[in-house]
């Protein structure tokens, strides 16, 4: 009887005993930093805010767990490369983020032989980067074979290349209110579920992302299941090479299938193009809705595409620059594409569809205009249903301010596709239907 007393005593002990005792007791989430400026900042340190690390080493050698962020400070600078190996949870990620005041955290990597010159590489899922900038990218370095790309040889070089990579082991990674400079790729993404948005990327004109080949380009989607929206994206190119010119702000790359793709409210200027798909594919299911874009070469370039939505983008093809003078283009393989409720703004004697070998576009509801006359039919061919040619009337053409006037035979013209916000983030339809272009007219406002 007295062992069995002590034994039942031992029993309620452990089981009365508080739960933060052992290692599976739940930790509270931690916040981290890091401050390459801070005098006092020590890699041997705890990573607290009055002693945070200080060196990007110290933040590669450590575990992080779900609800964990990790925040470097603002007006800081590091050089190198992080790498991301750990997940979070859905409602829980791992956030890499900023902290104080003044300019974001600013993150570059020289070397091609560090991480393939990624800045941040993430192979965690449930991510989120948020605030950061990055600047300098490298390219890709020369291939060994210099006709490989004509010999159709994919050198996975330039695939790697980018100040933010996602590897395909990171779903649901969320890259936000970034900045990206002079990255011939600011994000490429290899795992599904990604999020690209609020982001700016801009001025990469001076270096190719794999020369003679490939110019820079803003974003790089790898696989299915992508958004990216929001976003700014200016100044994307690099004059010569094979193209006479090439870049852009948006590819959809790596030759297999992809489907599920929403690019949408995104802002594109003097860029080589906006979207492009590599000569692979098929690319099926795709919407490219609410996007303004003044660029060199094509609005959309497409091939081994089928069954994509193009709606409610504002389409200003007058920018030259050496390199192709489409405004949209087809390749092989493209058919059952649908444009509705865009605006074309065209010059140089463009037209808004070179069928080229694809088969011919679906299109209705647009509004096309030749600015310098230099074409009496931009559409071209038969008109679709609702398709105007005329001038779409804008606030200010020459200060680019693409809003419609109450006189714009845009207003109120295009037909309800189950959108329910502009690039302005306002109600549509605001009239009796909505309006063609990226920007819906409101009768209440000053325009």
């Amino acid at each position: 009887m007295p062992g069995k007393l002590i034994l039942a005593a031992c029993v309620l002990f452990l089981l009365s005993a508080p739960r933060a005792v052992g290692r599976d007791a739940k930790e509270p989430d931690q916040n981290h930093y890091v401050n390459s400026a801070d005098p006092h900042a020590d890699d041997s340190g705890p990573g607290s805010i009055d002693r945070p690390w200080k060196s990007l080493a110290a933040v590669n050698s450590h575990t992080f767990k779900p609800g964990d962020s990790v925040y470097f400070a603002r007006g800081s600078s590091y050089a190198g490369g992080v790498e991301i190996r750990n997940s979070g949870l859905p409602g829980k990620p791992i956030t890499w983020g900023a902290y104080g005041s003044g300019a974001a955290p600013r993150f570059t990597n020289p070397s091609y032989g560090v991480l393939n010159g990624n800045m941040i590489q993430v192979h965690g899922s449930w991510i989120v980067i948020d605030g950061l900038c990055f600047h300098d990218g490298v390219p890709a370095p020369p291939p060994a074979d210099p006709n490989a790309f004509q010999k159709g040889d994919l050198d996975p070089a330039p695939r790697t290349i980018a100040a933010v990579f996602i590897a395909s082991t990171a779903t649901h990674v969320i890259v936000r209110n970034c900045e990206a400079i002079n990255c011939p790729v600011a994000v490429r993404c290899y795992g599904e579920y990604a999020l690209i948005t609020k982001n700016y990327f801009h001025d990469c004109t001076t270096q190719f992302l794999s020369d003679p080949n490939w110019g820079p380009v803003g974003i790089m989607l790898m696989v299915s299941n992508q958004e990216v929206s929001y976003n700014r994206i200016e100044h994307y190119y690099m004059v010569g090479g094979t193209w006479g010119a090439d870049g852009g702000a948006i590819e959809i790359d790596d030759r297999t299938p992809k489907k599920y793709i929403k690019i949408h409210h995104n802002e594109a200027y003097d860029t080589q193009g906006f979207l492009e798909t590599d000569g692979g594919g098929p690319y099926t299911d795709i919407t490219v809705a609410y996007n303004q874009a003044n660029v060199t070469e094509k609005f959309i370039g497409m091939t081994n595409c089928t069954k994509w939505l193009v709606a409610n983008n504002t389409v200003i093809r007058e920018l030259t620059r050496p390199g192709y003078e489409d405004a949209n283009w087809f390749n092989a393989g493209t058919s059952d594409t649908v444009w509705r409720n865009n605006i074309f703004v065209l010059s140089h004697g463009m037209q808004a569809f070179v069928h080229r070998l694809g088969v011919k576009q679906i299109h209705d509801h647009n509004l096309y205009f030749s600015v310098d006359n230099s074409t009496r039919d931009p559409i071209p061919g038969k008109r679709g249903a609702g398709d105007t040619v005329g001038d779409p009337l804008f606030v200010d053409y020459a200060k680019r301010d693409y809003h419609l006037t109450a006189a714009s035979p845009a207003v109120d013209a295009g037909i309800a596709l189950g959108f329910t916000t502009d690039l302005d983030g306002k109600t549509v339809p605001a009239g009796k239907a909505p309006s063609i272009g990226a920007y819906e007219y409101t009768r209440d406002s000053n325009r």
